[in-house]
């Protein structure tokens, strides 16, 4: 796969060179116990980008136990390297979606903790869908992050994203609240231009 003139792991490897995206060492639900999870919440819902459908999943499609106690609200935070890389990212139970940038080189965005294959991803910002092509690397899904693009604007002004694999059995949701702030700074310390 090509993203922007770069090509397969060595350009992501380059990209991210003194960054790490967080990959999620727990285990998974079964991927038929999943589907079947997943199903019957969107049965249940107006549509996969109803708040309905993602409470369903967020709350009965994951192997936490009920006595465990409840994660902290996800913040969107910005974190750089030595090599002058940054990385805009929210970590959601055992998943991450980072806006990953490095001066002289197209940014890129990472989801690590959605099982699947990195050719099915697709993205819905507030219920629009984004549909594209990912790479992947040790687990992590890339994808391009042109400054201006619609997927890219919508990162900056969206509530929520959510992250799912083509046949729909792998669902990860992330709020937006703080991405453009965290996604402008990194951006900025780029020197990309919104």
């Amino acid at each position: 796969m090509k993203l922007i003139g770069l090509t397969g792991a060595p350009a992501v490897a380059l990209l991210l060179a003194g960054l790490s995206v967080a990959t999620p060492a727990h285990a998974q639900m079964d991927g038929e116990e999943l589907q079947r999870c997943i199903w019957r919440c969107l049965a249940d819902s107006p549509g996969a980008g109803s708040s309905q459908y993602n409470s369903c999943v967020a709350r009965s499609c994951s192997d936490q136990t009920p006595s465990a106690p409840s994660p902290a609200r996800a913040t969107w935070t910005v974190s750089g390297a030595a090599t002058g890389g940054q990385m805009a990212s929210v970590t959601v139970g055992r998943s991450t979606f980072s806006y990953v940038c490095q001066a002289g080189k197209p940014a890129l965005l990472a989801i690590s903790g959605l099982p699947g294959p990195s050719s099915g991803v697709i993205l819905s910002v507030d219920g629009r869908e984004f549909r594209p092509p990912f790479a992947g690397r040790d687990g992590v899904h890339y994808t391009s992050a042109r400054a201006g693009s619609g997927l890219v604007n919508a990162l900056l002004a969206g509530n929520a994203v959510q992250a799912r694999n083509r046949p729909g059995n792998s669902v990860s949701n992330f709020p937006l609240g703080g991405s453009g702030k965290a996604i402008r700074t990194a951006m900025s310390r780029c020197g990309i231009r919104p």
